[in-house]
């Protein structure tokens, strides 16, 4: 794992979706919040390829495998569910200016993981 990744990460091994979902809530209605870096960055680096474009999948895929380690065995393919519902919500932020689009994937995610 690549450094840049680390405090992201060390942050994410206390996942507790409430916490994330405040933080997610957080950042999309801070004045900073301009999308996701990775997201941005996989767009406009379209080739899979590219470096860049490499480097933010990799991203992607290293939170997508930490969360797997929160999730019980039989469950490992939610994973790839909360990933989606998070990437949709930095989206919907972003593209739409719909800022509360954390409480709305917390609540679908809440749903996913009974």
């Amino acid at each position: 794992m690549k450094k840049g990744h680390l405090s992201l990460v060390y942050r994410l091994r206390l996942f507790n979706l409430e916490w994330v979902s405040f933080k997610f809530f957080a950042w999309f209605n801070s004045k900073s919040f301009y999308g996701c870096n990775f997201i941005n960055a996989s767009a406009e680096y379209a080739d899979s390829n590219d470096p860049i474009h490499a480097y933010a999948a990799e991203h992607k895929q290293s939170i997508v495998d930490l969360v797997q380690t929160k999730l019980q065995p039989e469950d490992k393919h939610k994973a790839e569910q909360i990933d989606l519902l998070v990437g949709g919500a930095i989206v919907m932020a972003h593209t739409r200016g719909i800022k509360d689009a954390a409480l709305i994937a917390k609540e679908m995610a809440r749903t996913l993981l009974k």
